[in-house]
């Protein structure tokens, strides 16, 4: 099974800055090579648009079998909207624990 990594426009531009170029080139040649597919949003498509050249081109070469591209929607708007403004967006529990917690008591 080939897993999707979410990548950011810092990853892209990694390529092309001497601190990260090495670590991103072998994450990149793991894509090349099958073993992942990158996964961008809507939203990062339109920051590379004002992206210098290189880092625009690097994204549109690579095959549309390496990428998955994730439009926004509604849901992940309200989602971010309560992460950012940092209202509690987990359902509770009594006690005030996120229902996803769970305790040990032995």
């Amino acid at each position: 099974m080939v897993r999707s990594v979410y990548i950011d426009t810092s990853i892209v531009g990694g390529l092309f800055d001497d601190e990260f170029q090495l670590w991103t080139e072998l994450f990149f040649d793991e894509v090349h090579s099958g073993n992942y597919k990158v996964a961008v949003s809507d939203i990062l498509l339109k920051e590379l648009r004002r992206a210098p050249r290189n880092v625009r081109d690097y994204l549109d070469q690579l095959h549309n079998d390496k990428m998955v591209t994730i439009v926004l929607n509604r849901d992940a708007e309200q989602l971010a909207d309560l992460i950012f403004t940092g209202k509690n967006c987990w359902p509770q529990e009594p006690g005030g624990l996120p229902a996803h917690s769970y305790s040990n008591s032995t």
